[in-house]
């Protein structure tokens, strides 16, 4: 009987996978899916999942159709992670997102102060997330990132500039703290 939760998410990540691969996405085998997932548009070709791919509870995806969402293999997304893919978002092998984070390529356009913030049209800029990277609890990672592998980003940090590889960052605005061990 404890057993009952871990295979209802192979079973629910069954499910997803083959619909992402109807919708004429890929998505390797073994993914993981806890309940709760919202996908706030309909499942298309730009999606590419990894093989072992893992999707704690309460996880949000809106990925334009138009967009790419490019998640490598054994790649974590823990509780509550909200992905928004305007045009593409890159996540490398092997990457731990921590709960509560958010990844977004795209921000409100504010550029005419005559128009609402809300009627103006998205801009979009790719964010690109390395392997073996881990993004700690409530980060929140901004368009045109590029986060190197081998990366560490603090809890609660604010990624709004390119982060080097092996490099640990923390704050708001994210910086570079310190290199990892042998960097």
């Amino acid at each position: 009987l404890a057993a009952l939760p871990k295979v209802a998410y192979f079973i629910r990540g069954a499910i997803l996978r083959q619909l992402i691969l109807l919708a004429g996405g890929k998505c390797g085998p073994g993914f993981r899916l806890e309940k709760g997932l919202r996908i706030r548009r309909e499942l298309h070709k730009g999606w590419n999942i990894g093989a072992n791919v893992y999707f704690g509870r309460d996880i949000t995806i809106d990925c334009l159709p138009t967009a790419s969402l490019d998640i490598g293999d054994n790649v974590t997304f823990t509780q509550g992670v909200f992905v928004g893919v305007c045009q593409g978002i890159s996540i490398g092998n092997s990457t731990l997102i921590g709960e509560y984070s958010s990844i977004r390529d795209a921000n409100h356009g504010i550029s005419d102060s005559e128009k609402l913030i809300a009627d103006q049209p998205m801009v979009a800029k790719r964010v690109k997330i390395g392997s073996n990277v881990w993004i700690g609890r409530g980060c929140a990672i901004l368009a045109g990132v590029n986060i190197g592998q081998g990366s560490v980003i603090g809890a609660n940090s604010v990624v709004n500039k390119d982060v080097e590889e092996y490099a640990i960052s923390a704050g708001v605005p994210a910086k570079c703290i310190r290199m990892r061990p042998g960097f």
